[in-house]
């Protein structure tokens, strides 16, 4: 979240995307999959409330830093 600033997230792609090694679709972490993206939450309430949860599952995930 910035102030003031829109981020394009297409061109942020590049220096601060995750990529996965394995199909992401596998993870039981996505609050929606729509559009061809994954989400971790939207606006709406019952998507915040089960957030951490969430991140807690991804984040405990083994990862590569590419870079």
């Amino acid at each position: 979240m910035t102030r003031g600033k829109w981020i394009d997230y297409d061109e942020a792609l590049s220096t601060h995307g995750v990529f996965f090694a394995r199909d992401p679709t596998a993870l039981d972490v996505w609050w929606n999959t729509r559009d061809e993206k994954l989400w971790l939450y939207d606006d709406s309430v019952a998507s915040r409330l089960t957030y951490f949860a969430r991140l807690e599952k991804l984040m405990l995930r083994q990862v590569e830093v590419i870079g």
